[in-house]
């Protein structure tokens, strides 16, 4: 690093001349290093602030149509379900608010931190120099890896672009209600506001308070990030007007002055930097102001976080600052050219008195919203200069793009040769992947366009799409179901993608019925007490929503005492097939014949069907396509007289 080979002159630090010969000889090129920068940390404050900002959507104002994708890589082994759960939907929230189509790659830990540090984040490279058509972009300047990506169009680095640590040694809520208890952290607001460093709230300063209080801009990289280029301080004066990579006691005085603003056009001016009297590294600078937002809409980006205080929206000045370093959306196109979608009436097209100019059956409300197996129909226009005129060319190719935890996943797409119009239908889905979702447990897609204008520019177009489905298969595992000292209860984690409730039904080996528990909403763990220890239970998760519900699979928690059994008079039953659809054959693990079974639904002693074999009877059959999905318990009586039961599911 640079720092390294500072030499010290009174008061001030001087580059070694031929490291600046360097400097000069590489401007021009572009570069990417791993960042010689401090994380930068959220505190755990002591108070209990019970304040909670709900998420809301900023995409009108900062990406128009577009988003952006965000992998995250899960690295040891604490990352159980329901903290999976607030990460990813931390990460949602981004993903709606930002737009790059380069995918963001974070890696992701739990450690000891020390003490008062809930999180720290920051971008695991940075570049400057590369090449990108954004007029927002600013050459000798250096920038966060995943921002550098948006800007340049493609990965500039191999390696992950922001790495970020979670305290291991702190009470977190893992909850995705903002209901986060007086004397817990909220675990989604860790993350979004150490990813928000990650994204591009990161200065290049450093300050010594021991020696001399001296301040450094362009702390080991010799050039500014370009978050330095928009601070100001009440005097008018800009951080960047200070010399580069060499230690001044005048800019420790502006580093600790209390006195810093960001300044832009964005709704972010003005708005005041947390820059106390004695410079805290892996914090000043790098926050809003703390007695300035703290319990405001605007409070996610400052620098701690207290007891029951949940902010899960970056607020107005969080979005226009990330605006201003180069996050905002920006298409570059032909002059007064641009790419439209329409509606299309395709039964009046289809009809012989409508068959005339197609232009004439657009709208401008096309479908944005689909149940499985509908169809839309679509057209464009393509506006070309003046005198604005419809085109009509079959450069124009379209996709529908439906984003997932790996990517996007290319569903129907094509050229529209003949006609400026073409259907899409949404079938049933691919069962191998975690969907991205939004607020409405919707599953997250667009439209996409793309044409060659007369100039020969580009021009896209995106239109998104919400498809109503049900929640993933939840993934549930123990945390807690059985210690030295007995096997009681159990605590339950559990999380499916889509979700907005969940029930845990469960029973033991001797019951005919299942229990169901309804879990409290936001809540992705849930403890059952009062088990028998002497026998086995069997536990399901139901997932829920709008749309639908989806089964987990079973776990067992097995006995962890055990009594002689002289007499096992319980029959085991075999189900085929289990889910169900239409039908289902019945009959018993050792072969004994049945005499009667019957059919009741979990937790209802009600019967909803019965059906009656004979003295040799092995095998009934029962038709249960018209019971409505959910779980079913069959019991079954043998021609001795014992008894029997087992669940299916009806799907």
């Amino acid at each position: 690093m640079i720092l390294a080979q500072l030499t010290c002159f009174g008061k001030r630090l001087f580059l070694i001349p031929a490291l600046v010969l360097m400097f000069v000889l590489f401007l021009s090129a572009q570069e990417t290093i791993s960042t010689p920068l401090e994380p930068i940390k959220i505190l755990a404050g002591t108070q209990v602030n019970n304040v909670y900002v709900p998420p809301t959507n900023h995409s009108s104002e900062t990406v128009g149509q577009r988003s952006v994708t965000i992998n995250v890589n899960y690295n040891g082994s604490n990352w159980t379900p329901d903290v999976i759960a607030a990460f990813d939907y931390a990460v949602g929230i981004w993903e709606q608010i930002l737009t790059s189509d380069v995918a963001i790659e974070i890696d992701a830990t739990f450690e000891d931190l020390g003490a008062g540090v809930l999180g720290s984040a920051g971008a695991n490279t940075i570049s400057r120099n590369f090449s990108s058509s954004d007029p927002s972009y600013m050459g000798d300047t250096w920038y966060p890896a995943a921002l550098a990506n948006r800007l340049n169009g493609t990965d500039l680095s191999a390696q992950v672009d922001i790495t970020a640590s979670f305290s291991s040694t702190f009470p977190f809520y893992f909850g995705t209600d903002g209901a986060t208890p007086s004397d817990r952290y909220d675990f989604v607001t860790v993350v979004l506001h150490e990813i928000g460093h990650g994204l591009g709230f990161l200065p290049s300063t450093q300050c010594n308070t021991v020696e001399g209080g001296y301040g450094i801009l362009g702390n080991g990289v010799a050039s500014p990030l370009i978050y330095d280029r928009f601070i100001i301080d009440g005097n008018g004066v800009l951080l960047t007007s200070f010399e580069m990579a060499v230690a001044l006691n005048a800019l420790g005085d502006y580093l600790q002055s209390d006195n810093l603003f960001w300044t832009s056009g964005s709704a972010a001016s003005g708005a005041k930097l947390y820059a106390p009297f004695s410079y805290q590294t892996g914090s000043s600078i790098a926050h809003f102001d703390e007695a300035t937002f703290n319990g405001t809409p605007q409070a996610l980006m400052t620098p701690m976080l207290n007891f029951g205080e949940a902010i899960h929206d970056p607020g107005s000045f969080g979005v226009g600052l990330l605006n201003d370093i180069g996050w905002k959306a920006e298409l570059i196109t032909g002059v007064e050219d641009e790419l439209r979608f329409h509606s299309f009436d395709w039964d009046c097209w289809s009809a012989p008195q409508c068959q005339g100019n197609v232009y004439e059956l657009m709208g401008n409300n096309p479908k944005q919203e689909y149940n499985l197996g509908q169809t839309g129909h679509y057209a464009w226009t393509f506006i070309d200069e003046e005198p604005l005129n419809p085109l009509y060319t079959s450069h124009v190719f379209w996709e529908l793009r439906i984003l997932h935890s790996q990517g996007t996943y290319i569903h129907s797409g094509g050229n529209t040769v003949d006609y400026p119009i073409w259907n899409v239908t949404i079938d049933e889905l691919p069962s191998n992947y975690t969907w991205k979702r939004n607020h409405n447990e919707q599953i997250r897609a667009e439209l996409y366009l793309s044409g060659i204008d007369s100039e020969g520019y580009l021009n896209e177009a995106f239109l998104p799409i919400a498809i109503n489905h049900p929640p993933d298969v939840p993934d549930v595992q123990f945390i807690e179901h059985q210690n030295t000292f007995g096997c009681e209860s159990v605590l339950l984690s559990f999380y499916a993608g889509g979700a907005d409730s969940y029930n845990v039904v469960y029973k033991s080996e001797d019951m005919p019925f299942y229990i169901v528990e309804s879990v409290p909403t936001g809540q992705h763990t849930y403890a059952i007490t009062g088990l028998n220890e002497f026998l086995d239970y069997e536990f399901i998760v139901e997932a829920s929503n709008q749309y639908g519900f989806s089964v987990s699979t079973t776990l067992v928690r097995e006995k962890c005492k055990y009594t002689p059994q002289p007499d096992d008079t319980k029959v085991k039953i075999v189900i085929n097939p289990n889910p169900a659809t239409n039908h289902i054959d019945v009959s018993t693990k050792n072969g004994e014949a049945i005499h009667m079974m019957h059919v009741y639904r979990v937790n209802d002693s009600a019967v909803l069907g019965s059906v009656t074999g004979g003295a040799f009877t092995l095998t009934l059959n029962m038709d249960v396509h018209a019971l409505s999905p959910g779980l079913y318990s069959v019991e079954v009586i043998t021609a001795d007289g014992r008894v029997g039961a087992e669940s299916f599911i009806k799907q």
